[in-house]
């Protein structure tokens, strides 16, 4: 059977290439892979000068300059098998030979035993840097974030993490991909993402096969949030003299959240008896005690933003 290897290296240099070896020599017609079904074989990826010698990854071919970064090879097979990290792994699309090192280890494994040795190790496909455009999204409303592979053609699942989502209050958790499909012939594809926290922009950091880079995403609350106000609490006043104290209430979001611009209306709900000398502005939340005509007791005054409402207490001694 034939199996073909495309291994692209994430950046480098034009004389940068990969080469995939078995047991130490350059995989072809005189040195196939013997490959027994459903068992992995150790092969290596290495970088490689134009004369075919190993060349250590440099720093211009690392895809970033942070501890640990390398060149990322995107790994592809048409002969029906999978690649792994580790023997008993789970399928890999790609591999990072780190900036000083010349080579990689990755194991293949092919459901069909057979001797295998038409692959090739393409030249590098200049993979500088992944995109993430910006987006618009409701809270708690999934969303397709877009992203792609800048100046390649990788065909293939790659890995996906997205970090950065602000959390929510209550506790929900962002729902984020973990893997991005490229289709042939497509730039950029999307990830569906749902973010649970109002906060006007999320900076969101898109992780592909330790390629990064940053998208802003604009938030808008949802519509369909129950907003609530919080209380103030008990608040104890002189009776009987000139005195006001401002309601300040915060209103959330069903996740938490605070929000602003909801109208709010104040009233006093409940009071000792006759109280014409207390108010409260039914706009302004100013609660005011007038003068001998403030008798002492518990008052309580209720907001309001149109069907959720929250109480505070004035006690006047």
């Amino acid at each position: 059977p034939a199996l073909t290897f495309n291994v692209a290296v994430a950046a480098g240099t034009a004389s940068a290439t990969g080469q995939i070896q078995y047991n130490g020599v350059k995989i072809g017609s005189n040195n196939p892979v013997i490959v027994a079904a459903g068992s992995p074989v150790p092969v290596t990826i290495y970088n490689v000068d134009g004369n075919g010698n190993a060349l250590p990854v440099s720093s211009a071919e690392a895809h970033s300059t942070a501890s640990g970064a390398g060149a990322s090879f995107s790994l592809a097979d048409t002969g029906g098998g999978s690649f792994r990290a580790t023997a008993n792994g789970t399928s890999i699309s790609y591999v990072t030979i780190p900036v000083g090192q010349t080579s990689a280890a990755v194991y293949y494994v092919n459901p069909t035993a057979g001797s295998y040795s038409a692959m090739t190790a393409l030249t590098p496909l200049a993979q500088t840097a992944i995109t993430a455009t910006a987006a618009a999204a409701t809270e708690g409303t999934p969303f397709l974030l877009t992203v792609g592979l800048t100046a390649d053609t990788f065909t293939g699942t790659l890995p996906i993490t997205i970090t950065g989502a602000a959390a929510s209050p209550f506790g929900n958790a962002a729902v984020l991909p973990t893997s991005v499909a490229f289709v042939s012939g497509t730039a950029t594809e999307t990830v569906p993402v749902t973010l649970y926290n109002s906060a006007a922009s999320q900076v969101l950091t898109v992780n592909i096969a330790g390629l990064s880079h940053t998208a802003t995403v604009t938030m808008t609350p949802s519509s369909t949030n129950a907003v609530t106000l919080a209380t103030s609490g008990s608040t104890t006043m002189a009776a009987n003299t000139v005195a006001t104290n401002t309601i300040t209430p915060t209103t959330r979001d069903v996740y938490g959240n605070l929000t602003t611009g909801d109208t709010i209306s104040y009233a006093i709900t409940t009071s000792p008896g006759s109280s014409t000398g207390v108010t409260v502005g039914a706009a302004t939340g100013i609660f005011s005690v007038t003068g001998n005509a403030s008798p002492a007791g518990t008052y309580v005054v209720t907001a309001t933003d149109g069907g959720h409402t929250a109480t505070t207490t004035f006690i006047l001694q």
